[in-house]
């Protein structure tokens, strides 16, 4: 997964990090993101990079990380449905132009939420 950073010549960097899995049972677990909220990896991007399992039946919101971004959703494992459009493992969707997208996991569900800039 390539981000391009938000400024030139930024001189490249790597991180490492385990995180916990069950901080992400229903809820959305950020683990990169430019914003430094939290415990993730900095990036250089105003961009978030989250992941979730959802169990099913359960339904959760993601929050758009700023105005103006967008957000990229992969479904790893299992079966979802985001913003009323099913999606099964291995597909993903693109939505912008909102602030707040509803996940429900239609089975137990693995997902992967890439939170970028849409400009």
């Amino acid at each position: 997964l390539w981000i391009f950073p938000k400024e030139k010549n930024i001189t490249p960097r790597y991180d490492q990090k385990s995180f916990e899995i069950n901080q992400r049972l229903n809820s959305f677990q950020t683990v990169a993101s430019g914003f430094r909220k939290g415990e993730e990896l900095y990036i250089h991007q105003d961009a978030a990079l989250s992941l979730s399992k959802i169990e099913s039946g359960k339904s959760i919101n993601y929050p758009i990380a700023q105005q103006g971004n967008g957000a990229y959703i992969m479904v790893i494992n299992g079966e979802a449905c985001i913003q009323g459009v099913k999606a099964m493992a291995r597909d993903a969707i693109g939505i912008w132009e909102t602030d707040l997208i509803t996940v429900e996991g239609t089975t137990d569900v693995d997902l992967l939420i890439v939170d970028v800039p849409m400009h």
